[in-house]
């Protein structure tokens, strides 16, 4: 009866040494993807899945999922298989190790596209066990025009406008005063007939504003995209420099004419 009882849980802690041997420890997927069209060739999008498994690894499977839909697998004993929704994007003959157990377990993307965006899960499996992570990727088209500029009008008052043409997707974009946002402007959002987007901002500086930095914030949301344009606002000092400089000048004028 003892050794029954030993014999048995002899193979319970087996089962557990061996179901406690599959577990991914990484898993490398970036926040964004530029798409770069000033460039012959893309850079592939690689996607890394790092994971602990025994040397056995009993009926091993990997998979990459786009938005929980397979698009690739790979069983040890044979090539890396590509589903029909990204036939043609992925370099099958890529691999990150020698070791068989994971040769191909990356997932190398040669041809990225703007409708590639979502959440990109690996998942690996044995007999015994499963694991899965996933990750949200966003692939960027970036502007084409990204533009600052202040206008002084006649009342005394300067008006600062940014501008963003043809980006995709749908981005934000603030105005900061020394580095504070203006909160009470309300961006202009176009899609056009691209499916890409603009983005305008228009906000005015009373005559009173004193010196100060201003900048214009383009970001696009659960990415590290961000661009900047500044400038430094003087206030009235360029107004008072200006007609120090004009009496400045006529009293020189005047005194040469005085002198002669």
């Amino acid at each position: 009866m003892i050794k029954t009882i030993l014999y048995n849980f002899g193979l319970v802690f087996l089962f557990l040494e061996v179901t406690s041997a599959l577990k991914i420890t990484n898993l490398n997927v970036p926040s964004a993807y530029i798409l770069d069209d000033t460039s012959d060739e893309l850079e592939p999008l690689v996607l890394d899945c790092e994971y602990e498994i025994d040397d056995s690894g009993s009926g091993f499977v990997l998979k990459w999922l786009l938005n929980d839909f397979p698009i690739y697998q790979w069983i040890p004993s044979k090539k890396p298989h590509v589903m029909q929704s990204f036939k043609g994007r992925v370099d099958t003959e890529y691999s990150v190790s020698d070791d068989r157990l994971h040769k191909f377990s990356s997932l190398s993307i040669i041809k990225p596209e703007l409708n590639m965006t979502g959440n990109y899960a690996c998942s690996v499996q044995t007999y015994f066990e499963h694991d899965k992570q996933s990750k949200h990727l966003v692939i960027i088209s970036p502007e084409r025009e990204f533009n600052m500029s202040s206008t002084k009008e006649n009342n005394g008052s300067t008006v600062i406008s940014c501008s963003v043409r043809d980006i995709y997707p749908e981005p934000d974009l603030i105005l900061l005063l020394d580095d504070t946002e203006i909160d009470d402007i309300e961006p202009q959002i176009v899609k056009n007939e691209n499916g890409f987007f603009d983005i305008s901002l228009t906000h005015a500086l009373e005559p009173d504003q004193s010196e100060a930095s201003i900048k214009c914030k383009l970001t696009i949301l659960n990415t590290n995209y961000t661009k900047i344009r500044d400038e430094m606002y003087h206030g009235n000092a360029n107004s008072i420099q200006l007609i120090s400089i004009f009496f400045l000048t006529i009293l020189s004028l005047l005194a040469q004419r005085f002198l002669h």
